[in-house]
């Protein structure tokens, strides 16, 4: 028990993320039309997002022992984001209706986007309706993706052509040349580079290093977006009810943030 009481312990993290949240809206009717009257709504939003996770002195020196090196620096980063926006409802006839938005977004790291958005719907019968939107979305990197220290980690090595395939292996983690596919290139290469193709991954697992951690060398993210849809509600009986609904959406994501599980030290990354 000394023994375990002196080698095994607890880490510990710690993880604060705030944010303060402004904002402001008027809304009302600007004028009528022959169909009705002029919906409009003007807002302006203001966010400060601040993180800080911070970890003990095992984590952050990496004096833990294991396989692979376990280390997580300190996350601390703040940033702020503001929007201003609109939005218009135009009932065109009794039957058609068009709404419009517009949104202006500046990001502190990440500079400033416009994006807008155009909806119609036309329902000349009580029971069916047509509908349709396109627009464009404007995302900032979140905290994250933006502060995150660097943080140590392992991929199994399966995909590593030296490991011993599962297949060329016999009972009592005994290596079966025989039963081996790899061709005779690759167990050369494996030699010269150091590694003993008959015996890597019979002992203990491979593992890989990793190191992962946020960027502020990647762009937001945007997409345009467009939907159509049909809805249908059954108006022939009032002892059942028949919703029937089909959408149609062309979705299309540029600059996507992805963290990617690639060998050795690296950044996030966008596809």
């Amino acid at each position: 028990q000394a023994e375990s009481d002196f080698l095994f312990g607890n880490v510990i993290n710690t993880t604060q993320i705030k944010q303060q949240h402004y904002s402001g809206l008027i809304s009302g009717d600007l004028f009528d039309m022959p169909a009705g009257p002029v919906a409009m709504a003007f807002g302006v939003e203001y966010r400060e997002n601040s993180i800080k996770s911070s970890n003990d002195l095992v984590r952050t020196l990496g004096l833990s022992t294991s396989e692979a090196t376990d280390i997580e620096g300190d996350t601390i980063g703040a940033t702020w984001i503001a929007d201003a926006y609109t939005e218009f409802e135009l009932p065109l006839m009794e039957v058609l209706t068009l709404n419009l938005s517009g949104r202006y977004t500046e990001e502190k790291n990440f500079g400033d986007e416009t994006t807008w958005s155009a909806k119609v719907l036309f329902a000349p019968l009580d029971w069916f309706s047509l509908r349709a939107t396109a627009g464009t979305t404007f995302r900032a990197p979140n905290l994250r993706e933006q502060f995150l220290a660097g943080q140590a980690g392992v991929l199994a090595g399966t995909s590593d052509p030296c490991v011993v395939p599962a297949v060329a292996v016999l009972p009592g983690q005994i290596y079966d040349p025989g039963s081996d596919p790899r061709s005779a290139r690759v167990l050369a290469n494996c030699i010269q580079d150091g590694t003993d193709p008959t015996a890597l991954g019979l002992q203990a697992n491979v593992l890989i290093p990793t190191n992962t951690g946020g960027s502020d060398d990647i762009t937001a993210e945007t997409s345009d977006s467009l939907t159509l849809g049909i809805v249908f509600s059954q108006p022939w009986s009032d002892g059942f009810d028949l919703d029937f609904g089909l959408t149609y959406f062309d979705i299309e994501v540029n600059d996507t943030v992805e963290e990617l599980d690639i060998v050795g030290p690296y950044l996030e990354k966008q596809a």
